[in-house]
């Protein structure tokens, strides 16, 4: 399964379970990730990873895998995973 199709498996069983508010935060910390990945602006990072931990969180929160589950101290290697993520997400919007 992609990355962009997980998202929108979190997002449709945060629905289905009434998380409403929790759909927001998917919203934002796909914001946050893509802004991150765009302008690879430092002082952003530490936000990117809060929302990719966020991501992880609403996914167990729903009973399925975590979203990311590499080492969060591996700074190249979530780095990659924030920009394939974005990547994945262009290539599959018109789904």
């Amino acid at each position: 399964m992609s990355l962009a199709e997980r998202v929108k498996v979190i997002a449709q069983a945060l629905k289905v379970d009434g998380y409403y508010e929790d759909l927001e935060k998917v919203e934002a910390a796909i914001s946050i990730i893509a802004q991150y990945v765009a302008y690879r602006n430092e002082s952003d990072y530490e936000r990117a990873v809060g929302a990719v931990k966020l991501l992880n969180k609403l996914s167990e929160k729903v009973g399925l895998d975590k979203f990311y589950d590499g080492d969060f101290s591996d700074y190249d290697g979530i780095r990659e995973f924030m920009s394939d993520f974005v990547m994945d997400i262009f290539a599959n919007r018109n789904q």
